[in-house]
């Protein structure tokens, strides 16, 4: 893997998805290891969350995470800049976008 695209800081994907349904959001957890996924799935599922799996490629930026209060309140500014250098847009999408493709789609 080139040098600039490796996190200076690590993150754990699944800890930020148990993070989300520890505060009552439902989950989908998008990788392209099915078993991992399933793992972080499993865990939050027995923790009470609700959490489902979808085999996805994170390098699609149609795939990558979103920016919201949970995620950025809960990630120090050094964090949020590692996430941020792991997506190929350069940015984490925001939810007015989904929101928007949802509207466009229906």
């Amino acid at each position: 893997m080139p040098q600039s695209l490796r996190c200076p800081i690590p993150l754990n994907p699944s800890r930020v998805a148990e993070l989300y349904a520890a505060n009552g959001a439902s989950v989908v957890v998008a990788d392209l290891d099915e078993k991992g996924g399933q793992s972080t799935v499993d865990t939050i599922v027995k923790a009470g969350g609700k959490a489902h799996f979808v085999k996805a490629d994170s390098s699609k930026p149609e795939d990558n995470e979103l920016e919201t209060p949970l995620l950025t309140n809960h990630l120090s500014a050094d964090q949020m800049k590692a996430l941020v250098t792991l997506h190929p847009i350069g940015r984490l999408g925001k939810p007015e976008e989904v929101a928007e493709l949802v509207l466009w789609l229906s």
